[in-house]
């Protein structure tokens, strides 16, 4: 989606747009983010480049998950039910 800002900006249809995305994608993880009108096409400003990779860096971390694989594999249960309770581990 391109739009253009003027003031005062109003982000509500914005917000209410990337939400119907959300929605519509069965709850994909998207970034909102704005650019800045002076930068061409296909271009990065200094500031969008650090926006990105601090995106990118924000979503490695929070992709990243730790299980405690012994205190669950230990359990006196079925192995089967050791596996499903890793697997849903969140």
């Amino acid at each position: 989606m391109d739009l253009r800002k003027s003031s005062p900006t109003l982000f509500t249809p914005v917000i209410e747009k990337a939400m119907t995305i959300v929605e519509e994608t069965g709850g994909q993880c998207h970034v909102l983010v704005t650019r800045s009108v002076d930068t061409g096409r296909g271009l990065l400003s200094l500031q969008e480049q650090k926006t990105v990779d601090a995106i990118v860096e924000a979503r490695c971390f929070s992709a990243t998950l730790f299980v405690n694989f012994t205190e669950i594999m230990t359990k006196n249960v079925p192995l089967i039910r050791k596996e499903t309770d890793f697997l849903l581990q969140h």
